[in-house]
């Protein structure tokens, strides 16, 4: 049974006639604990309702009633449309609880699920449990294999390619709201188990599987879907099978056109060690794929680029940058590839630079200018020399 009140159940004790009170034994006169047993049950069955009656002031109800409803769908439900039922007291007593029982032997028209209430009079003052809502139970099934279940289905979409999903849906119906032991779709032959995935017993309860189709399943394809309630099998269609869906194969991946690598460059071409050095190349690619790996190699040595500009369908620059190259003449060239098919630039061979030289030092710079300074001066003693001596024969 289920609740849609604020309340819920207190500790119920037949076996006593009691039930414990609440720790404000100030509150009024109430009922509480309403319940029906059991939830569930075939025509013929009995089920009996019980609530608990509670006056601090031992006084006992004018009534306690059963209010069930008269199998009409509870949006529509009047208070005239419940049926009244007269509870006897059966066990406790006012002031700690008093139970009131009523038992209900069900008829064939009363097959389906039922909503009830429970109503007390005392003095002026009218009791009611659930407060505001009402109780859902019990639900009363048919004569067992009175009738078969009855069970329709259908695969959507009817074709499409090796790749896509199929969808198959059952509606299971049965007028003595009996639940299915299972619901499958055979495919091919082969058994699927289906999942209840909406519904009702009233209108059907809705069932699906879903088939995520492979390469392998191209071709055609039958399906019909079974069930049953515990002694026959119910099949749909009742024999034979529905053909469908048709599995396409997936149209031929287009072929790979490959990439390229162009305009590689190391800038500066010559530097001093500790410097930075640039290597840039373009990467195309007519597919569009971008390269799953672009490097350049330097001396043997592997590097990934990163991408600084462009696209592969118009041309992306790509850059790495080297700040630890020692002296001397290095080699290097790029490579890339989009997953398939590889590029490389130059395509044979390698590409010289950059040459990388020691850093000037300070000392170098000093001897510099010393020499420098001594070879002016000699050449200016040399000219001033020159000078006297031509002025000395002059005069001579």
């Amino acid at each position: 049974m289920f609740f849609l009140s604020n309340y819920s159940p207190g500790p119920l004790l037949p076996d006593q006639g009691t039930i414990a009170l609440a720790e404000n034994e100030n509150f009024g006169p109430r009922l509480m604990s309403g319940s029906v047993s059991p939830e569930r049950g075939r025509v013929g069955s009995s089920f009996t309702f019980q609530v608990v009656y509670i006056n601090p002031e031992n006084v006992p109800p004018v009534y306690v009633y059963l209010k069930l409803d008269n199998f009409i769908f509870p949006e529509n439900l009047l208070e005239e449309n419940y049926i009244t039922f007269s509870m006897d007291f059966t066990g406790g007593d006012y002031t700690t609880g008093a139970i009131y029982s009523f038992t209900w032997k069900v008829f064939e028209e009363y097959i389906g699920p039922h909503i009830y209430y429970f109503e007390a009079r005392v003095g002026d003052m009218t009791l009611r449990f659930p407060e505001n809502d009402v109780c859902y139970g019990p639900v009363v099934l048919g004569l067992e294999n009175n009738q078969p279940p009855v069970l329709s289905g259908s695969v959507s979409p009817q074709e499409g390619t090796a790749g896509d999903v199929f969808g198959y849906t059952a509606i299971y119906w049965d007028n003595e709201w009996d639940p299915p032991q299972y619901v499958s779709v055979y495919i091919d032959g082969v058994s699927h188990p289906m999942a209840q995935t909406g519904g009702d017993y009233e209108n059907g309860l809705i069932y699906a599987y879903s088939w995520r189709t492979t390469v392998a399943d191209a071709g055609y394809h039958t399906y019909y879907f079974r069930t049953s309630v515990g002694i026959d099998n119910v099949s749909f269609p009742e024999n034979g099978f529905f053909e469908g869906p048709f599995v396409a194969e997936p149209p031929p991946a287009a072929p790979n056109r490959p990439p390229s690598l162009s305009q590689g460059t190391v800038y500066p071409e010559v530097g001093y060690a500790g410097e930075k050095f640039t290597f840039e190349v373009t990467y195309m690619d007519p597919d569009g794929d971008p390269p799953s790996r672009i490097e350049v190699t330097i001396d043997n040595a592997r590097y990934g680029l990163e991408k600084i500009a462009g696209d592969p369908e118009n041309g992306a620059r790509y850059r790495y940058v080297s700040e630890n190259l020692t002296r001397g003449i290095h080699l290097h060239y790029f490579e890339a590839s989009d997953g398939r098919e590889n590029a490389r630039f130059p395509q044979v061979g390698v590409l010289t630079g950059p040459v990388v030289t020691e850093p000037r030092s300070v000392s170098s710079y000093v001897t510099l200018v010393i020499v420098g300074g001594l070879i002016v001066l000699f050449v200016l003693l040399s000219a001033a020399f020159y000078v006297l001596r031509r002025k000395h024969k002059s005069e001579s």
